[in-house]
């Protein structure tokens, strides 16, 4: 969510390529579940320059309770409602 977190945008890049792999376990967890990645969250908030919040001046890792305000933190509004949405085949 942070753009100066280079360590876990190296741990996702890991990850998707692992995932994507012929490995056997991947290939299981792939059968199993529905993997939803959002490589970065928050950019609005990088194009302007913030590496902790978004374009509001939020700080988006406190804005996913139920009332994060959808006009304010429409980030973090649109990402809870996507991650529950169910994924039918």
């Amino acid at each position: 969510m942070h753009p100066g977190e280079t360590t876990s945008s190296w741990a996702l890049h890991g990850l998707i390529i692992f995932l994507l792999s012929k490995s056997k376990v991947a290939n299981k967890l792939r059968s199993k579940t529905v993997f939803k990645i959002f490589p970065i969250l928050n950019l609005d908030g990088v194009i302007a320059g913030n590496t902790r919040t978004s374009l509001a001046g939020l700080d988006m890792n406190r804005m996913f309770e139920d009332k994060a305000n959808k006009r304010l933190n429409p980030e973090a509004k649109m990402l809870r409602e996507y991650a529950k949405k169910e994924v039918r085949p």
